[in-house]
């Protein structure tokens, strides 16, 4: 799966899988958006427990997982952006029917891989 080209992001956190250790980050410019980089500190939680719940999504040799997608919850945003920015958010997609948020995993080379972290909905 390919994705929308990362230009800048903000760690946040870090996941232990086995044992290595990975760095989170929100992006907060890719080639086609910017948006402000408060958005890490508020998406970052969400982002992390789906990636804590789904650490098997997660590709060998992984060294950071860049989470791409824009919050629903920033409705302000979409006066912003391009209309298309707003589908990178909690979403599902033809492909994948679930809600998910779309992480990016970066290896050690700096090649990413679009990976889907469903989203665990409070029951």
């Amino acid at each position: 799966m390919s994705f929308n080209r990362v230009v800048k992001k903000v760690p946040f956190g870090t996941i232990k899988r086995g044992a290595d250790e990975i760095i989170l980050s929100v992006a907060t410019e890719t080639l086609d958006w910017i948006r402000p980089e408060t958005v890490a500190t508020q998406q970052g939680p969400g982002f992390q427990k789906a990636v804590e719940a789904a650490k098997h999504l997660v590709p060998d040799g992984t060294k950071e997982i860049c989470q791409r997608s824009l919050e629903k919850l920033y409705p302000h945003l979409k006066y912003t952006l391009p209309d298309f920015a707003n589908r990178e958010t909690q979403h599902s997609s033809d492909e994948d029917r679930r809600d998910h948020y779309t992480g990016v995993c970066f290896n050690e080379t700096g090649d990413g891989k679009s990976v889907h972290f469903p989203i665990q909905r409070e029951k």
